[in-house]
């Protein structure tokens, strides 16, 4: 499977198998690991990984777990990341979602 980068710069709307590669991404017994390969993703990945993540509720439900594992493995790359989650758009998407749970 293509990595993760590559996959988020295809063009179409065939993202079967983007979501196999986060599924495993998520699914690693590295905690580390998620937030390094998701900061090795240049910007214009990142924000389109931040769209799609926060266009459907499983995709969503899959980034909490996510985020969940990265931040109890506290380490300087896991601050890394919940820093730039929080500096780029990701952060207004998660304001929106947690928003649209609890209304």
């Amino acid at each position: 499977m293509p990595p993760l980068q590559a996959l988020l710069l295809r063009n179409g709307n065939d993202d079967a198998h983007l979501e196999l590669a986060l599924l495993q991404l998520w699914a690693t017994t590295d905690p580390e690991h998620i937030s390094i390969e998701l900061l090795a993703l240049d910007d214009k990945c990142w924000r389109r990984l931040g769209m799609l993540f926060f266009a459907s509720k499983s995709l969503v439900l899959a980034l909490v777990a996510a985020l969940e594992r990265v931040a109890k493995g506290s380490s300087r790359s896991s601050d890394r990341f919940f820093q730039r989650v929080w500096q780029s758009q990701w952060r207004n998407y998660l304001h929106e979602k947690v928003v649209d749970f609890f209304e």
